[in-house]
């Protein structure tokens, strides 16, 4: 059974079973996704739909019901179930901590990794449409989501440039620059959830 008390061992399993079943979105990535799923206007039938969208609409292949139940334990009775407390305002997502080094390598590193996590959180919104109504604040914080995706790449275009960072210091003004967008880019989804959440409890007109 997982223990629901320990959020370290919900992220540890979780990876683990990504891992196990070669799920091609990394568990960065599949934690934005779950928590865009989990607000996203386009609801699921079930969580197990939004997670068979990380496979490409498929659950993978269990070698038994055991192994099924573990799945599931791992990625909606843990993960999922615990990412679904991000939907109260007292109770922000908090994006992957990410221990960079101040280098070419680190900083390449850190960028993927927040650019896949926003890319997760609007496929989980989406939950495989190609369109869903979302309310005006929440696109307008996808629409920024956009741009800071953007001007990371501009951070990944620098660092091939002539213009690359040749020394320490340079590095570290760069990964502190990475570490601002990051900060309003969790803000932002943090803001597009909640967002969303409140529309969904609206009454329909």
């Amino acid at each position: 059974m997982v223990d629901l008390t320990a959020p370290a061992k919900l992220d540890t399993a979780a990876a683990e079973m990504l891992q196990r079943y070669q799920c091609p979105t990394p568990f960065h990535a599949v934690r934005t996704w779950f928590l865009g799923s989990i607000v996203s206007p386009a609801m699921h039938a079930s969580p197990m739909d939004a997670v068979g969208q990380l496979w490409g609409g498929a659950l993978p292949a269990f070698e038994s019901s055991q192994a099924a139940n573990a799945f599931d334990a791992a990625l909606v009775g843990g993960l999922w179930s615990r990412l679904t407390a991000h939907q109260d305002a007292s109770k922000p997502f908090d994006l992957l901590a990410v221990t960079a080094a101040a280098s070419d390598a680190g900083i390449r590193h850190l960028v993927s990794v927040r650019r896949q996590e926003i890319d997760g959180y609007i496929k989980g919104l989406f939950g495989g449409l190609e369109q869903v109504v979302l309310p005006a604040a929440a696109d307008q914080c996808l629409k920024l989501l956009a741009d800071l995706r953007s001007m990371l790449g501009e951070v990944l275009t620098l660092l091939d440039g002539p213009d690359k960072p040749t020394d320490a210091k340079a590095f570290g003004e760069l990964l502190e620059h990475v570490d601002r967008l990051s900060a309003i880019m969790q803000s932002e989804i943090n803001k597009a959830s909640l967002v969303c959440v409140r529309a969904r409890a609206r009454p329909a007109d």
